[in-house]
């Protein structure tokens, strides 16, 4: 009886740890495996950042397009607390962003693929405005960036 005692206990102990083990995140951008973590954001277009701060750091750059046109694509980054960027998990996150004045330009995504880390700028009149990102997981922010520029220049000549 005490031999039965004793493999119940340690089977109880053994299966516990398994089970504590499994549910641990691996994803070093998450705390619980869905939560996204950053301390900054990169912006990219065709691979070289366009605009970018880390922490309290300096933003540089600034999103632009023509008044008129549709921007080259852009890809929305978090930067993790070792300096790389990485783009969210689309299973669990979606891009969020809010145009301080609709009137200068508009973010836009294309069909099927609203919320997700890719976007263009729409210009609609020559000027200047911010856009806040972020990242929401389900109902919530994950992540909320500082207000980024946006510049929407004159039409281009054709």
């Amino acid at each position: 009886m005490r031999y039965v005692l004793k493999f119940l206990i340690l089977s109880s102990i053994v299966a516990s740890l398994i089970l504590y083990s499994c549910s641990e995140s691996t994803d070093p951008h998450s705390d619980d495996n869905e939560h996204a973590r950053g301390i900054g954001i990169r912006i990219t277009s065709s691979g070289q950042s366009v605009v970018e701060y880390e922490g309290d750091g300096t933003l540089t750059g600034a999103l632009t397009v023509a008044e008129g046109d549709l921007s080259v694509p852009y890809m929305f980054m978090l930067i993790d607390e070792d300096g790389e960027a990485y783009t969210p998990e689309e299973d669990h996150h979606e891009l969020r962003f809010e145009v301080a004045d609709t009137t200068v330009t508009t973010v836009w995504q294309h069909e099927g693929e609203e919320g997700g880390f890719e976007f263009h700028l729409q210009g609609k009149n020559q000027g200047e405005t911010t856009v806040v990102f972020s990242v929401y997981h389900e109902d919530h922010p994950d992540f909320v960036s500082r207000d980024i520029p946006a510049q929407v220049t004159a039409a281009n000549a054709n």
